[in-house]
């Protein structure tokens, strides 16, 4: 029998009142993951447009340095 039938039946060595704590525990280590790829493909799905105008900006104490030097 699997932890989990264990835990929801109240057998085995794990008391009820703490198994649930481990599921959620466990359940949330699966979630991480997961949420965390998503919010990366929102972030680069998001909007293109803002996307590449916030890549094409230079700030102004870096624009001095790209002009060439005339020697």
């Amino acid at each position: 029998m699997s932890l989990v039938a264990q835990c929801l039946r109240g057998s085995g060595p794990v008391p009820r009142s703490k198994c649930r704590f481990r599921l959620k525990a466990r359940e949330n280590k699966v979630q991480l993951p997961l949420q965390a790829n998503n919010a990366r493909s929102e972030g680069l799905n998001g909007k293109p447009s803002a996307d590449r105008s916030s890549k094409s900006r230079v700030a102004p104490c870096c624009a001095g340095a790209r002009k060439p030097s005339g020697s």
